[in-house]
């Protein structure tokens, strides 16, 4: 139909090591929320983009996913984790109101990588054991210019 998006995942690939999200380079974040899991670490991004509306991501069993969702999705989603715990990182960071460079996936022996590139630094969603397929994540910040991240 026209108008509806479907939806883009990108998944490990043998053939290359990195995936690139086209439809978010240049878009605005209106939100950028990250939903804790049970354990308490970030589990899955929950994000709006101008122009591309509703998108979730996150990592699972060394890959890295992305799917464009409508309101209904993106409030299952939010229901799904009610009371496990958000982390407004858009708002905590800066993030809401600039656009996205790029949002890249990319796998090596140190483990999946989920990145969203800003003009003011990298968010980065990591898994904790890259040998351990049911591996928590950790979030990271790297500020433009600066060494290391936050967690």
């Amino acid at each position: 139909m026209p108008g509806e998006r479907s939806p883009s995942c990108f998944l490990r690939s043998y053939q290359d090591s990195t995936w690139e999200v086209a439809e978010a380079a240049g878009r605005v974040v209106e939100q950028l929320e990250c939903f804790l899991g049970e354990d308490g670490h970030p589990e899955k991004f929950l994000l709006r983009l101008s122009e591309v509306g509703w998108a979730e991501c996150y990592l699972d069993a060394w890959l890295g996913f992305w799917h464009l969702l409508d309101e209904a999705a993106a409030e299952r989603v939010r229901e799904d984790y009610d009371g496990s715990g958000c982390d407004d990182v858009g708002k905590r960071l800066g993030l809401v109101g600039h656009p996205v460079r790029r949002v890249t996936c990319s796998w090596s022996s140190l483990g999946t990588v989920i990145e969203f590139h800003f003009e003011a630094g990298t968010l980065r969603l990591v898994e904790v054991d890259s040998k351990d397929p049911d591996s928590s994540s950790r979030l990271e910040w790297k500020a433009a210019g600066q060494e290391g991240g936050e967690g």
